[in-house]
């Protein structure tokens, strides 16, 4: 056993660092003195981003091409990006039909829902930045560094462990469907690409076009 360990010491410590990181943000309890959402941002943000890429480079001594910050296959990820955003979108449309509660309970904010300055600067600063972070850990860090081993059986991993956090949190609404439903499909671009710029891309896109419906259609 301990052989074993210490082959895949990387792996074993890794895992750990990830598993806490998903247990920490999942068990999280915000302080009543300040708004709840900012310190959810905050906490992922220390989680999903910093964390990783210090332990890329400090602990590690590697680049962050290997948390999936590379050029990759350009061609195949544009394209990939753009055919799975329209892809999901046509799932959505689908399922928008199908449970009329998803069409109804996918809201977005006040200001963003009821100005148009408001929304492209929502779709332009705060959706790239909140994806940019699932992206660098669970599509950089799980997928790409921690499980790269896997081949395309990562993105299925990634994809649990996406799902267990939602579900462990509670923090399961309508609006947060889209995420679970795209995040293989981001795994996918990001495996088919060897980019995680692509998969930020593809969702960042998919979000756009799935907001814009939501708005249209409600």
């Amino acid at each position: 056993m301990r052989e074993i360990l210490a082959k895949n010491k990387e792996q074993v410590v890794t895992g750990v660092l990830i598993f806490f990181s998903l247990g920490f943000l999942a068990f999280f309890q915000e302080s009543p003195r300040l708004s709840p959402a900012f310190q959810s941002f905050v906490v992922a943000v220390i989680f999903f981003l910093v964390i990783p890429a210090l332990y890329c480079k400090i602990i590690l001594k590697r680049s962050l091409q290997e948390l999936g910050f590379q050029r990759g296959d350009m061609v195949t990820g544009v394209v990939s990006a753009f055919l799975s955003a329209g892809i999901a979108l046509a799932l959505v449309i689908a399922l928008a039909q199908v449970f009329p509660a998803f069409r109804i309970g996918h809201t977005l904010p006040f200001l963003v829902e009821r100005s148009f300055l408001w929304f492209v600067l929502y779709e332009i600063f705060l959706v790239p930045i909140v994806v940019l972070l699932y992206e660098v850990f669970f599509r950089g860090f799980v997928q790409t560094l921690w499980l790269r081993h896997l081949g395309w059986r990562a993105i299925l991993v990634q994809w649990g462990l996406f799902l267990i956090l939602f579900l462990i949190s509670k923090d399961f609404s309508w609006s947060n469907a889209p995420f679970l439903l795209f995040a293989p499909i981001a795994g996918f671009v990001a495996y088919r690409s060897h980019s995680i710029w692509y998969s930020l891309l593809a969702s960042s896109l998919f979000f756009l076009l799935v907001d814009i419906f939501f708005l249209i259609f409600r």
